[in-house]
């Protein structure tokens, strides 16, 4: 019997023999799995390859059965956790993962550097974040898969682990500036980079208020939009 702690490592609670019985006290969000002595090969909790205490579960006997896969995957969806904020906290674009109830990786969307996705989802509901386009993972939270429990609604879920954000992400306070070149954006996520900038001619921007609904991405350091 392992019990998962707060930084995702197993810690094992002891061996059960056939037919024995384990008695222990633990809490709700705490995530317990079980697996064949001297494998990997998880057994099955209470009918789930991760097992989740709820109170209802106090007193009684949560049976241990067959042989569990192993696959990380989605179990049930019967605990809402509400508007988690995933927030990418690195200088790089990345890929939000929900692990499905096959196991199998579904993109949830890509956030820019900076910004966010709220979303709601449900307790045992796994999430990995990857660098936007490959499979270099990052954690989430401080951990590679992220498992939302109920006390996460409302709350920041950080996904950090990539290369640092550019510290020079804002334009200048004032004048104007010459770029090497300027093109009108249709990305409408580059909203995370605003700036009071209108283009004022080729490769020429000033700081002012009156380019409002102009969207432009500018070639140097970051994408600035007209705000």
């Amino acid at each position: 019997m392992f019990w998962i702690d707060f930084k995702g490592k197993e810690v094992s609670y002891g061996v059960l023999p056939l037919n024995g019985i384990l008695n222990m006290s633990t809490y709700v969000t705490h995530p317990w799995v079980a697996k064949l002595k001297g494998t990997n090969n998880r057994m099955k909790i209470g009918g789930q390859d991760v097992f989740y205490p709820q109170p209802g579960h106090s007193g009684k006997y949560i049976e241990i059965t067959g042989k569990g896969d192993g696959v990380l995957r989605s179990q049930r969806s019967d605990q809402k956790v509400t508007n988690v904020k995933f927030k990418n906290k690195n200088g790089v674009k990345v890929d939000l993962i929900w692990v499905d109830f096959k196991g199998n990786e579904k993109k949830g969307g890509s956030i820019p550097p900076g910004s966010q996705i709220n979303g709601n989802t449900f307790v045992t509901h796994p999430f990995k974040a990857y660098i936007s386009g490959t499979k270099k993972a990052l954690k989430i939270n401080g951990k590679e898969v992220f498992q939302p429990q109920v006390s996460d609604s409302n709350k920041d879920a950080n996904i950090t682990g990539g290369p640092a954000p550019n510290k020079d992400t804002k334009a200048p306070s004032k004048g104007a500036i010459n770029v090497s070149s300027a093109k009108q954006s249709s990305n409408y996520s580059d909203r995370a980079y605003l700036a009071n900038w209108a283009f004022m001619g080729p490769n020429k921007f000033t700081h002012t208020k009156k380019g409002k609904g102009q969207w432009w991405e500018v070639s140097f350091n970051q994408k600035y939009l007209v705000a």
